[in-house]
């Protein structure tokens, strides 16, 4: 067996650069960037007014107050959008909207709430303004010549909206990963259940999972323990960028993938020391890298998301491809013979003293209802055999969004 490190270190060197396409911003999100993102523009592009009201010069208001009001002459009207400007004399005003372009002359703007209408044409101000008040200055938010986004940062709907912004219509991004998924084994059934046959639950989650580490599946297929029927799925699977595989990778007798990968295909490294699964492999089809899965779905879900979903994160172009880890204290107590590094199915919580865990679940990785209760995977390294609670540990979260105060 090889640990953990050295088997994802592996898997990751066999994974080639990734592809580069020009997309609509619309048509990318939540890819990542292929090139940096520089504005080339200021935003605001021109100082304007932040509120509805009246652009003013802060110096004709200095001595404004209760007692002694400033009349302003109201010269005229500016709207978001308009183009042309207005001069304001000295003790004038113009009445401007949200976004309008600020006269030149003017420095502050007077939301309507705060001034007192005196007919028509005047205004009357009963207290001072700083000067840029309730205003947007030019490249307030944005200077040109800014590097805003780098390569390898995902487009998410905000960075859409600032590149819209900028007039930006289309960005080179790295398209989602190509994954071609396969099942196998002469138990799965292909509609009811007969004596013997079960459903396929890898495939459609394994799909699941790729489609949440932003690949693309080009098809989920499944197999019997038949080293033909094999051959001739992996002739048909047209090109893809990673082949991902559960089952049929043990010591058994029907275990063809093994024999595959031994035998007419590449084989990098067969076997793990991690628990759930032992029964891990890294190969080559041609150029395309095949990692294959444990049969077991917690034990296939488990190896995923320390070894596919790095390789689909870094075949997507995405800077971070690992799961997000918190330090957590442990409320029950967690056992792990065997020498090898185990990831428990575990609740955590965030408390006032900071994340706790708790196991959840039956052991079994064949026992796919506890893996819907967990949020996380406690990491109970190599050498501890057993931590009683209160021992601090390292939990990979599945769902951040999902860590929630304890009650």
């Amino acid at each position: 067996m090889i640990s953990v490190d050295e088997a994802r270190a592996r898997v990751l060197a066999a994974i080639g650069a990734p592809r580069v396409r020009e997309r609509p911003i619309l048509d990318a999100l939540n890819l990542a960037l292929a090139e940096p993102v520089v504005a080339g523009l200021d935003l605001p592009p021109f100082t304007n007014s932040a509120m509805d009201g009246f652009a003013v010069r802060s110096a004709d208001l200095r001595t404004a107050s209760e007692t002694q009001p400033v009349r302003l002459a109201v010269i005229g009207r500016l709207l978001a959008g308009e183009t042309g400007a207005l001069a304001s004399a000295s003790n004038s005003a113009v009445r401007i909207m949200t976004g309008a372009p600020l006269p030149d002359t003017c420095d502050a703007v007077i939301p309507f709430e705060e001034i007192e209408q005196s007919g028509a044409d005047e205004i009357v101000a009963r207290q001072p303004v700083m000067p840029g008040q309730n205003v947007r200055p030019r490249g307030e938010d944005v200077r040109a010549g800014d590097r805003l986004m780098l390569p390898g940062e995902p487009l998410t709907s905000a960075r859409i909206g600032l590149l819209a912004a900028l007039g930006i219509e289309r960005v080179a991004v790295h398209p989602p990963p190509r994954v071609a998924i396969l099942s196998t084994g002469d138990e799965l059934a292909a509609g009811p259940l007969s004596p013997g046959r079960i459903h396929d639950s890898n495939g459609p989650m394994l799909a699941a999972l790729v489609r949440q580490a932003g690949g693309e599946v080009t098809g989920i297929s499944r197999v019997g323990d038949d080293l033909p029927a094999l051959r001739t799925w992996l002739a048909g699977i047209g090109e893809v960028d990673l082949i991902i595989s559960s089952g049929g990778i043990s010591a058994g007798d029907s275990d063809y993938i093994r024999d595959l990968l031994l035998g007419e295909l590449r084989l990098d490294f067969w076997k793990v020391a991690i628990k759930p699964g032992k029964p891990l492999a890294l190969g080559n089809h041609g150029a395309t890298p095949w990692i294959a899965l444990p049969g077991n779905p917690v034990a296939a879900a488990v190896a995923f998301w320390q070894f596919a979903r790095p390789a689909l994160r870094k075949l997507g172009g995405h800077r971070a491809i690992d799961l997000p880890e918190v330090a957590v204290t442990i409320l029950e107590p967690v056992e792990n013979r065997g020498g090898r590094r185990a990831f428990i199915r575990a609740h955590v919580e965030l408390t006032e003293a900071g994340y706790t865990a708790r196991p959840v679940g039956k052991p079994g990785s064949a026992m796919l209802s506890g893996l819907i209760q967990a949020n996380a995977l406690l990491i109970v390294p190599e050498s501890v055999v057993s931590a009683t609670p209160g021992t601090r540990l390292t939990a990979q979260l599945l769902d951040p969004l999902g860590v929630t105060p304890a009650t």
